[in-house]
């Protein structure tokens, strides 16, 4: 086995050609060694040491140093082809496949110099809504006059990109359900119309009703007031109270013609002239004919018989 071309120092030429790397070599960045590439969690073996000069001459130093690498090539899991900054492309040999079951995500931390491996995260999916179904509106379809099957297929293009035609067309089809609206819409304007004055009618009667109840309501209040003035006036006209009055000048009656009989019965003897007997005469005979007159009419009061009273 042939020793692998060294690395270009810094002191070669520029315009010297780059070698690639044969395969199954690893070929390290001059700012890291294997002995600091560990797993997360695992502190590295040794201090990273800085890379000597190589020189042409060192040339079984080189090719210890390709065997220290490849050996290190089998840390599991591999490292994944990086890019340096360097004018060296740094290319790792491709690792055979890992089984599916246990991804691993390997990430590189320039500061600690160390490789973490972390499983990825399930991203829960959005829940997905079934779509809607989508409501559409009834567009009403007006069948097309026989003439139109007469025309040819250009002239039927023609027609429904012209947006007059169409609208004419539509206007004289819904023409007639247009009149028979207007039809009734003016026979319900008529009957709203109709209405209207039969209601004017019966507001404006409603209004002469109740004027004419007001006026009634105030001549019944005159009415009962003339009807408590008429009782009180006929009271003393009332059978009891007439029968009353009657009674008390039948006993007046009496109780004077007694008294003047009386008076004149008790005036000593002698000392009466013709002129006093005469008075007594007259004044008794007048109150006895009232008398009798009032206890007639009470009598025929009694009976029920009033005519000439």
């Amino acid at each position: 086995m042939s020793a692998p071309p060294s690395l270009p120092s810094k002191q070669s030429n520029s315009n010297a050609p780059h070698l690639p790397p044969k395969p199954n070599q690893n070929i390290l960045s001059p700012t890291h060694t294997p002995a600091s590439i560990s797993l997360a969690g695992t502190p590295p073996s040794a201090s990273p040491a800085l890379p000597k000069k190589q020189t042409p001459s060192s040339t079984g130093n080189s090719s210890s140093s390709y065997n220290h690498i490849s050996n290190s090539s089998s840390l599991t899991p591999s490292l994944p082809p990086k890019r340096y900054t360097n004018s060296t492309t740094v290319q790792s040999t491709p690792s055979p496949p890992q089984p599916p079951a246990k991804p691993i995500k390997l990430s590189y931390s320039a500061s600690n110099q160390n490789i973490t491996s972390s499983v990825p995260h399930q991203v829960p999916q959005p829940s997905v809504n079934p779509p809607q179904p989508v409501i559409q509106d009834v567009v009403p379809v007006f069948p097309l006059p026989e003439a139109f099957t007469l025309l040819p297929e250009t002239e039927m293009l023609k027609l429904s990109k012209s947006l007059e035609i169409l609208k004419g067309f539509l206007i004289t089809q819904v023409q007639p359900e247009k009149q028979a609206m207007i039809k009734d819409l003016d026979s319900k304007i008529a009957q709203i119309q109709s209405f209207k004055v039969e209601l004017e009618e019966i507001l404006r009667r409603k209004q002469e009703t109740n004027q004419s109840l007001r006026e009634l309501q105030e001549k019944v209040q005159r009415w009962e007031i003339v009807q408590a003035t008429m009782f009180s006036a006929l009271e003393k006209f009332s059978p009891e109270n007439v029968k009353k009055l009657m009674v008390e000048a039948v006993i007046d009656s009496k109780m004077l013609s007694d008294f003047i009989e009386d008076s004149f019965l008790s005036s000593p003897e002698g000392q009466l002239d013709d002129r006093q007997i005469q008075a007594f005469v007259n004044s008794y005979t007048k109150e006895r004919t009232f008398y009798y007159k009032r206890r007639e009419k009470l009598a025929r009061f009694n009976e029920r018989n009033i005519h000439g009273l």
